[in-house]
């Protein structure tokens, strides 16, 4: 009786086995099929990057200006573009007036250059 059941509980386990041989023979064959399609030869390689523009894939001689014009302008816009930032700080908040303090025409106690330099 127990040599019956233990058949029984190996089918199920060699069924399962079969199905998962078949399934990679299927996928190998598959892969290994494709795999011949899209294989090319190195003279169609060659062929296929001399027509390439070489070109683009170059640099632009002019690149290194480029980037240096670039940084300057950016350095300008920095520097000296206020974006009315100086309309809202000066006009609205008058936040020159509080840093000169009253002594010098402004408002509160103002601030002292070391005061400033560690905020």
């Amino acid at each position: 009786m127990w040599i019956k059941s233990f058949r029984l509980r190996r089918r199920p386990i060699a069924i399962a086995l079969a199905c998962i041989l078949v399934l990679v023979a299927v996928t190998t064959f598959a892969f290994l099929n494709d795999e011949r399609k899209s294989v090319i030869s190195v003279a169609q390689l060659q062929k296929a990057l001399s027509k390439a523009a070489p070109e683009s894939m170059q640099p632009a001689p002019d690149l290194e200006k480029s980037i240096v014009e670039r940084i300057k302008r950016g350095q300008h816009t920095f520097r000296y573009d206020t974006f009315g930032d100086e309309a809202f700080w000066g006009d609205t908040l008058q936040l020159h007036k509080a840093i000169a303090g009253q002594k010098l025409g402004g408002v509160g106690s103002g601030v002292s250059p070391n005061q400033a330099l560690a905020v």
